[in-house]
């Protein structure tokens, strides 16, 4: 019975297995049962009694494992164990006719355990039902493998392979990694080890103070009663194996996209992150409610065990249970499996029927839910910080046992596959302030946005970092994350914005204007155009010689996971330089899938080559440092996101934060919350430090003092962050004491040199009936930018344009000379006459089903403003004067912007797109308008 593999004695009835109750778990009507848990009480242990499925994990688990902190247990390191494990039976010829496969490259065949498929194929007929079956079910989602212990079983189905039984397992095998009894972490915890409040209230002396032994402990749930009866015609061994069964003859792995449609994903992704405070896995990296604990016993004073496995506690396993119950009852009904049952036979299962009500089948699952005896997480191979208990190399932690030639303690646990890695999401984001029990780190870094988070996780490898932004955590927002979203930008629950002070408008009148900024994690990234543009080379190079070493172009390439266009994008016009990209990095920088109206961009490009009578050309790749003078398809900040199967897009929140690679233990984010000031101090030698920051809930409330040990880095954005220095007493002396701040430090330039370019945003202009096609319009997968193009001063001014600019900039009068900012721009435009490299204004082209709209900026303003507050309430935004226009040469520039978009609207290819009055209608000036007429247009919009 525990050696024959076949046969319905084999695992439950077998004398080798045992059971240990549950603690009373969650049942329908509030009631509350026990669950048997069962593992092999015999030589071979839960591999003496278990299904002998040879599943395996998958490559992105694996991996998933050794981000954790596990280095060398990634696939490509656990795959030779596996392969070196096993004897692999290739399958005959009547085998694969019946349906059997394998991948050879993924197996082993001269290891000690026997792996094959059954011999004969265990009910072929049943098993080509089957895999037909399921495909019908995931409308053809879930395709067929030719090997499922390849590392990518998601979404595939295939004959299962099983093993002949052995009497030893193979170390860490892929199945019950829990010890019998689960007497791993109770032996721990006998001897010491483990808790050590807890120990002192057994009366057990504490050794090794290691709250995660018998922590995280999970199983899988079953649903163990979906028999059906079998028609009599369908009595037949190609369908019943007779008494030959063996569990899993074909198995399948549906995604979470496939049971719970498109947003599956997402929406167990949120549910994870939205996890009350109790299961959380904090720094210590310890969900304390999944437990598995030892007891005292008073009646006999002996010591038992007292798993708490914490079944379906959480809504997204309740979730996940809820669609395996509806799987079964879709396959049920569905042909061809349908057709070999009994007429009633999902109603005589007693399975809630195809159309049950949510209620109906949340109330069978927990009627029947059983254990699947597949428990992991009670010693973990994790950090100990994270709540592990043994060391990649099976450690305990401690140094309590000496051994000179080892590590930690000497003792080796071979149960300890670590807690689910989705589970152990190290980065803590929240808005309960309760949530963040410490109030002292290393690092506090203001603001959550596109820098802010970036350096925050570069930081947390091996720092404790605290990030404070005043905005939401927007992960599950699809107008903020679907990057092709029509409520993208301006129209994004996270866009947020301040006026103006009254700027220079037609006829001396003044105007306010809105200044917009990102206002959730991720900041301006989450609302941005997402156009992956990049410096120029020689603007790099002259910040790094204002007296910036280290920020030249060839220390700033970066850190991009680039997709490289497919043949279909290339042939419609995409295109790239494949030395100045990267394609390891967090961010995800690719062309649209598919390409965003490719016919569109074709006659873009070719549009602006004419207009600028052929002096601005055609490049493969503007990202190269030298986008000057060029035109080209333009690549954007989105990635396909493997786990959501979706693109995304790549802000600084699912680059940096969001990933589960990019999880820190020592990163705590704190949202709803700003920074009212930072605190500081003077040390012995006069010096200013930054010792923490005044915080509160940015709806209003208490205030909180968070600690720095080492630095505070405010990362607030250009709006918000002068305002926090000068609140905290940092900046222009004598403005801050008319506000009653006592200064700090003497800054004058906190606050000045504020810049912003102009754009002109009304250039769309109608399209023609004729022209409202995919290729031209993209439906709704509206992307801007999709061509850019980046003419420089000579392009737009003349031979001269340069001079003119430049020397416009050395007239500037002495109250708007820039100081130290100015040398940047004078060597933007260099009175060289074969110097135009530099970009001078930017032009580019999006889509629309009604409109094909030209936006445009300039790229180099010359007016200078300021940022000051006006009050010490940081709930009141700052005074933000821009100065936009103030100058000349901006004037010159808006000017020049107009009367291109004004010539690309007259000019073919782009013009035979248009209505016939396109240019009239739009109320741009015409292409032969006055100077004063321009002017007037630019003033006014």
């Amino acid at each position: 019975m525990v050696n024959k593999p076949y046969g319905l004695a084999a695992a439950i009835l077998s004398p080798c297995f045992s059971y240990l109750n549950s603690t009373p778990q969650i049942g329908s009507n509030e009631t509350r049962r026990s669950l048997a848990l069962g593992y092999g009480n015999c030589l071979g242990g839960s591999s003496s009694v278990n299904g002998m499925i040879a599943a395996r994990p998958t490559f992105a688990g694996m991996d998933a494992i050794e981000a954790l902190g596990n280095p060398g247990w990634g696939w490509n390191d656990f795959l030779p164990y596996m392969q070196r494990s096993e004897s692999f039976a290739i399958p005959d010829p009547t085998q694969l006719k019946e349906g059997a496969n394998y991948i050879a490259a993924v197996h082993g065949h001269e290891g000690p355990v026997g792996v094959s498929f059954s011999r004969p194929l265990n009910a072929p007929a049943l098993q080509s039902i089957a895999k037909s079956t399921i495909q019908s079910v995931f409308d053809e989602e879930v395709t067929l493998s030719p090997d499922m212990g390849n590392g990518f079983s998601g979404e595939q189905r295939v004959n299962s392979i099983s093993t002949t039984r052995v009497s030893a397992v193979i170390s860490l095998p892929p199945g019950c990694l829990w010890n019998r009894r689960g007497e791993s972490p109770a032996i721990l915890q006998r001897s010491g080890i483990g808790n050590t409040s807890y120990l002192q209230t057994l009366g057990i002396q504490p050794v090794v103070n290691l709250p995660g032994v018998g922590s995280n402990f999970q199983d899988q749930i079953c649903l163990p009663n979906a028999t059906f009866s079998l028609a009599p015609f369908a009595n037949k061994t190609n369908i019943t194996a007779d008494n030959n069964i063996l569990h899993g003859i074909v198995v399948t792995h549906p995604t979470a996209r496939d049971v719970l449609e498109r947003k599956g994903s997402t929406n167990m992704y949120n549910l994870l992150r939205n996890t009350s405070s109790n299961y959380t896995v904090s720094v210590g990296g310890v969900v304390n409610s999944r437990s598995l604990a030892i007891q005292a016993d008073v009646i006999v004073n002996a010591l038992r065990i007292d798993p708490d496995p914490q079944y379906l506690a959480l809504e997204g396993d309740m979730l996940a249970a809820s669609a395996v119950a509806r799987a079964i009852s879709r396959i049920a009904v569905t042909p061809p499996f349908n057709n070999f049952l009994a007429e009633n036979a999902l109603e005589d299962s007693g399975i809630p029927k195809v159309h049950a009500s949510e209620d109906e089948i949340r109330e069978w699952v927990l009627d029947t839910y059983a254990s699947d005896f597949h428990f992991v997480g009670s010693n973990s191979m994790m950090p100990e910080e994270l709540g592990g208990v043994v060391s990649p190399q099976l450690l305990v932690y401690g140094e309590y046992v000496s051994a000179p030639q080892r590590t930690g303690s000497g003792i080796t646990v071979f149960s300890s596959m670590p807690v689910f890695p989705s589970l152990a999401h190290a980065s803590l984001i929240t808005n309960d302030l309760s949530n963040v029990v410490q109030h002292s780190f290393e690092f506090i870094v203001i603001g959550g946005g596109t820098a802010g988070l970036t350096v925050a996780n570069r930081l947390a490898v091996n720092h404790t970092v605290l990030v404070i932004e005043r905005g939401e955590d927007m992960a599950d927002n699809e107008m903020v994350n679907n990057p092709y979203s029509p409520g993208a930008g301006i129209l994004s629950p996270c866009f947020s914005f301040l006026n103006s002070t009254p700027q220079t408008g037609l006829h001396t009148t003044r105007r306010s204007l809105v200044l917009g900024y990102g206002n959730c994690l991720g900041g301006s990234s989450s609302v941005n155009g997402m156009i992956a543009a990049r410096p120029t080379f020689a603007g790099m190079d002259a910040i790094e010689a204002l007296g910036n070493p280290g920020w030249g172009w060839n220390d700033f390439l970066p850190s991009e996971s680039f997709a490289i266009p497919d043949p279909t994008q290339l042939k419609e016009g995409a295109n790239y330089i494949a030395a100045v990209h990267g394609y390891e990095g967090p961010v995800g920088v690719s062309f649209s899938r598919p390409l965003n109206a490719p016919a569109l961009q074709s006659i873009a490009k070719n549009t602006t080559q004419t207009v600028f009578d052929e002096e601005v050309t055609l490049s493969p790749d503007m990202g190269n440092g030298f986008s000057g003078g060029h035109v080209s398809s333009f690549y954007h900040l989105i990635h396909f996101n493997e786990t959501l199967q979706t693109d995304r897009r790549s802000s600084s929140a699912w680059s940096y934060l969001y990933p589960l690679t990019q999880q820190r233990a020592g990163l705590i984010v704190l949202t709803e919350h700003r920074v009212n000031s930072i605190l500081t101090t003077m040390n012995a030698n006069g010096n200013i430090l930054a010792t923490g920051v005044l915080v509160e809930p940015t709806r209003g409330g208490p205030i909180s003092v968070f600690n720095a040990s080492r630095e505070i880095i405010l990362s607030a954005g250009a709006l918000q962050s002068p305002a926090i220095l000068q609140r905290s007493g940092i900046g222009n002396t004598s403005y801050l004491q008319t506000l009653g701040i006592q200064p700090v430090l003497n800054l004058p330039g906190v606050g000045s040199n504020f810049q912003d370019q102009i754009c002109l945003p009304n250039a769309t202009f109608s399209l023609a009936p004729f022209a409202n096609t995919t290729n031209i319009t993209a439906d709704n997968n509206i992307l801007y930018g999709i061509v850019v193009t980046h003419p420089t001063a000579r392009d737009v001014l003349g031979r001269n344009g340069s001079t003119t600019m430049y020397n416009l900039l050395q007239n500037t009068s002495s109250n708007s000379t820039i100081s130290v900012g100015g040398v940047s721009s004078r060597q933007r435009h260099p009175p060289a006459e074969d110097n135009h490299v530099e970009p001078f204004i930017e032009i580019y082209f999006a889509p629309g089903n009604q409109y094909l709209t030209v936006l445009s900026q300039t790229v180099v303003p010359l007016s200078r403003g300021s940022i000051r507050i006006s009050t010490i309430d940081p709930s009141v935004d700052p005074i933000a004067d821009p100065q936009y226009l103030a100058l000349e040469g901006d004037m010159l520039a808006a000017s020049a912007v107009a009367r291109a978009i004004s010539r690309i609207a007259v000019t073919t290819p782009f013009n035979d797109l248009l209505t016939e009055n396109a240019l009239k209608d739009s109320g741009i000036p015409e292409v032969n308008a006055s100077e004063d007429e321009v002017r007037k247009w630019v003033l006014d919009t």
